[in-house]
């Protein structure tokens, strides 16, 4: 298997900062995003973390064949606590985002706290940046594409 490697970027949306720690024993023993994901969550939320409050951690972590070369191989996995169940979920989702995930140069990414407004929270070359957008609460999906289109030229 040929993992993305690198280090996982925790960025704490209510403080607005960010940091990075080695995970490599992680990326030895667990095998793509869901199980680095699903590892990453077992250590770092606390047992009786509530789905929907600060403690809980979101997960986002790339395929076991990311870094091939071979078509339709990229996924990215998104792993946290359920709101449902209170148990921990995995989902996971192919088409070109996992290609972007990759090329942050993390082997994943954590989002933790909570933020006192909605928030856009933007990985680049250049650093992680954090864009208040309250003018997207109750947006429908298509609105909020249309912001992207709008304010970020995609």
């Amino acid at each position: 298997m040929r993992h993305v490697l690198g280090p996982l970027l925790t960025v704490d949306v209510g403080a607005r900062r960010t940091e990075t720690s080695d995970i490599d024993d992680v990326l030895a023993e667990f095998v793509g995003g869901r199980g680095v994901g699903t590892r990453l969550a077992f250590d770092r939320i606390p047992f009786d973390a509530d789905p929907l409050g600060p403690e809980n951690r979101l997960y986002f972590a790339t395929g076991p064949l990311q870094a091939s070369t071979t078509s339709f191989t990229g996924r990215t996995s998104a792993t946290a606590l359920s709101p449902l169940t209170g148990g921990l979920a995995s989902s996971n989702a192919g088409g070109f985002v996992s290609r972007n995930v990759a090329d942050t140069g993390y082997a994943a990414v954590e989002l933790v706290g909570r933020s006192d407004t909605p928030l856009w929270v933007h990985v680049t070359d250049d650093g992680v940046a954090f864009d208040p957008v309250p003018g997207l609460v109750g947006a429908t999906v298509s609105g909020v594409v249309e912001h992207v289109d709008e304010t970020r030229g995609l």
